[in-house]
């Protein structure tokens, strides 16, 4: 329970800093969930809850519609964790 709590707090200081200074120019939230999807055993669910939270609070600070970055982010992280990591061999990964 502790580790969601601390994961939500990270995401909203990860981007109010995003907005406050990068604006546009280099997405740190997408970065960080798209590593910890790739770092994360499949067993493991924390990474989906990244991919919601960090969405959600990029939709929350950005113009574009509810929804749009957490939809995004979800489908990545669906991705990675379910198809990347089971089909393909990523050798720095593997020793991790």
């Amino acid at each position: 329970m502790i580790k969601y709590f601390i994961s939500l707090l990270f995401f909203y200081f990860l981007t109010i800093f995003q907005v406050s200074f990068l604006a546009d120019r280099f997405n740190l939230v997408f970065l960080i969930v798209i590593i910890w999807s790739f770092i994360e055993k499949r067993e493991n669910n924390l990474a989906f809850f990244n991919a919601l939270i960090g969405g959600f609070f990029l939709d929350i600070f950005s113009d574009k519609f509810i929804g749009f970055n957490v939809l995004i982010l979800i489908v990545l992280t669906l991705l990675i964790k379910n198809f990347i990591i089971k089909h393909v061999r990523i050798p720095f990964i593997e020793k991790i």
